[in-house]
């Protein structure tokens, strides 16, 4: 191949990447979200994934963008403020996109009654427990599962169950009531709390006490007859 093929092969190619290069659009990507989440970049060029905040380069100026979520809770999407999963734009009406996806979790709250004596131990999904005697209202993912677990006389749940333990399924702002008995309460770790029956504790002290006086009043007797 002579030098002149060569430079001109040269020349070929570093016009077509000049040419790409000019032609590419500019995109921002930011994602603000308490889950994973993944962008798909469509064009005519071919598929780009996406899952950290980037610039990326762009060569087509017809863009689809589809935001994926991978989380077990409800959650709303926003795409530059408008409330979708998808977007497509034309990147010849700007000089440079910026996107950001932002994902908000839906909450729900979860009220739980206690009736009777007795106490209902909430055990959330980050480890936290709340212990319930009275009532209390607490905000949770919606459509998550949180653990309920009942200590004391149980007589029933006012969702028909009737176990010591169970999973509720939070959707949407719901209420839930534990009934006890009136018997005494049982900790935590399932051990009734000890019975103390003073009379029998004080008929035991008076029976030790007379003992020890009898030993000391017999040891005299015997003192005074040597």
């Amino acid at each position: 191949m002579s030098k002149g093929a060569e430079i001109l092969i040269l020349f070929t190619v570093f016009v077509f990447t000049l040419n790409i290069i000019s032609n590419a659009y500019v995109v921002n990507v930011k994602i603000l979200s308490p889950f994973p989440v993944t962008l798909l970049f469509s064009d005519s060029h071919g598929v780009k994934l996406v899952s950290s905040n980037q610039t990326l380069n762009v060569n087509s100026s017809n863009l689809r963008i589809q935001a994926f979520v991978l989380a077990p809770y409800s959650y709303s999407i926003l795409i530059n403020g408008n409330n979708t999963n998808e977007l497509n734009v034309n990147l010849s009406n700007y000089s440079e996109f910026n996107l950001t996806v932002i994902v908000i979790p839906s909450y729900a709250f979860l009220k739980v009654d206690v009736v009777g004596k007795g106490t209902v131990y909430i055990e959330l999904n980050n480890g936290t427990i709340i212990a319930v005697r009275n009532s209390s209202v607490v905000k949770l993912y919606n459509g998550s599962n949180v653990l309920l677990e009942a200590s004391g006389d149980l007589l029933n749940w006012s969702n028909g169950g009737n176990t010591m333990t169970i999973w509720y399924s939070v959707n949407g702002n719901s209420t839930i009531t534990a009934f006890f008995g009136n018997s005494s309460i049982l900790l935590k770790s399932g051990t009734v709390k000890p019975i103390v029956n003073y009379t029998e504790v004080g008929l035991s002290l008076f029976a030790i006490g007379f003992f020890v006086l009898y030993k000391i009043y017999s040891r005299k007797d015997q003192d005074t007859n040597v």
